[in-house]
């Protein structure tokens, strides 16, 4: 399995980190998790041709984490692409629907083939085993457990520390990528986001072997090497700041 941060920013634009998106490839399958902006640009800098894509999977419908995905169907048809299988939390298909009647001339482009999901639904993406369970958000979201023969990755998507993302690392887990938008000095002011106090307690006794730190805000990206130090008092794996572009191979 061969996973790719594409996006590792925030809602409020960086200079150096596109909006969320996460490309997960597991076998003949490359399942993109969510499409904030700036993910197309980062596809194209990773040199991965975005009619690859067989799988599109959303944590929640906020901006920043669904507001590229009408550029990335249109992209895609000019390319010549014609199917794509489209999954996320229970509104998804009423959203895509409104999105579509915002957009007619993208409708019937593509063949969209829609799957809603619940807490705790699991399904086949192309072979790999993916569950879901839900966070703990503003929005209703999912985070995410994709397996495959013998590799595991997990996205936190935006929550706070969670059952669901503990539910989901209760067995062993090659990759944990989890939110840390803020420091604890701005934990109260943002309940709905993880610091790294909260992550590290989250995390401290979980079979998790790399945890990868995402969803920085820019306020917080001078504070990493703290975040760092802090979450590494509970975890005791490899912690690791995401950067735009990094590959991690499992």
């Amino acid at each position: 399995m061969r996973v790719t941060i594409l996006g590792s920013g925030f809602a409020v634009p960086s200079p150096n980190r596109a909006q969320t998106g996460i490309l997960v490839e597991t076998g003949k399958n490359r399942v993109l998790i969510d499409c904030g902006a700036g993910v197309l640009q980062r596809m194209a800098q990773a040199g991965n041709d975005i009619t690859g894509i067989t799988h599109v999977l959303f944590t929640h419908h906020h901006l920043d984490h669904d507001g590229e995905f009408m550029s990335l169907l249109k992209a895609m048809w000019l390319k010549g692409k014609r199917e794509l299988m489209v999954l996320g939390p229970s509104e998804t298909e009423e959203w895509l629907t409104k999105l579509m009647d915002a957009y007619p001339y993208m409708k019937g482009r593509l063949d969209l083939d829609i799957t809603c999901l619940e807490d705790a639904s699991q399904v086949s993406v192309g072979g790999a085993h993916l569950e879901a369970r839900r966070n703990k958000h503003a929005l209703d979201g999912l985070a995410y457990r994709i397996q495959d023969d013998k590799d595991s990755v997990v996205f936190s998507g935006d929550t706070a520390p969670c059952e669901g993302v503990k539910k989901l690392c209760d067995k062993s887990t090659d990759l944990l990528i989890h939110e840390c938008s803020f420091l604890d000095s701005e934990g109260e002011r943002f309940p709905d986001h993880t610091t790294p106090k909260g992550l590290g307690e989250l995390v401290e006794n979980l079979p998790v072997r790399r945890l990868v730190l995402t969803h920085f805000s820019p306020a917080s990206e001078n504070g990493i090497e703290e975040m760092v130090s802090v979450i590494a008092r509970y975890f005791k794996g490899e912690i690791i700041p995401a950067e735009d572009l990094m590959v991690l191979e499992l």
